[in-house]
């Protein structure tokens, strides 16, 4: 865009377009895989990304990045927890008695 262009536009605009550039992430680099589906579950993948005006590539990696950070959380939990057994001297029936516990009482709650 030239800088005369750039000098007749409204202060509100011109304000919106510096922001957008200013701020802009830099473009990930993109590698494309091949990945099968049965045929069910495709049919499903469509309809979603159809309902919602998205790509199939699009929802497959939104997809991707939500499994990825779920598995991130359970696993920073479990190592939260392997490390306080160890730290407090704590066996697998120490617990699984106190997970058993936990579970009846939030049963009666």
């Amino acid at each position: 865009m030239s800088k005369e262009l750039l000098t007749t536009m409204p202060n509100f605009e011109l304000h919106t377009i510096l922001v957008y550039t200013e701020f802009m992430p830099t473009k990930p680099k993109i590698s494309t895989v091949n990945i099968s589906f049965q045929t069910d579950i495709l049919r499903e993948i469509d309809r979603v990304a159809h309902d919602e005006a998205r790509s199939r590539s699009e929802l497959i990696r939104e997809a991707a990045r939500m499994y990825i950070s779920r598995k991130n959380h359970w696993n920073k939990i479990f190592s939260a927890t392997q490390k306080y057994v160890h730290e407090h001297g704590l066996k697998k029936t120490d617990v699984s008695k106190a997970m058993a516990q936990h579970r009846r009482r939030k049963t009666t709650v």
